[in-house]
């Protein structure tokens, strides 16, 4: 049985969603380049830029790979102090501080 282009893009959709929920994104940039690097798939830039098929699953696979990549650049991804990892915080209390 071979797996066609459409149907290898539909995995790494699969992949690249589950890896995001995950928060593993030096995988999902790796994945992304070595995609690049063999000419598998348009750029990112292609996709913000509006150049690819709409409704095709290679821009479906480009949005994915921007919404990781939006995702690992958040300040969710900060670190968070010693001093304050667990610390509980109230409304009360934030309204004390303001």
């Amino acid at each position: 049985m071979e797996i066609n282009r459409e149907q290898t893009l539909s995995i790494f959709c699969e992949l690249v969603d589950r890896l995001r929920s995950k928060r593993e994104f030096e995988i999902i940039e790796a994945t992304y380049s070595r995609l690049r690097k063999h000419g598998f798939i348009s750029s990112v830039e292609d996709f913000i830029d509006g150049k690819l098929v709409e409704g095709s699953i290679e821009e479906a696979l480009l949005f994915r790979f921007h919404l990781a990549f939006m995702k690992s650049r958040t300040v969710d991804n900060l670190p968070v102090p010693d001093d304050v990892k667990d610390t509980p915080c109230t409304l009360e209390e934030l309204s004390k501080l303001f």
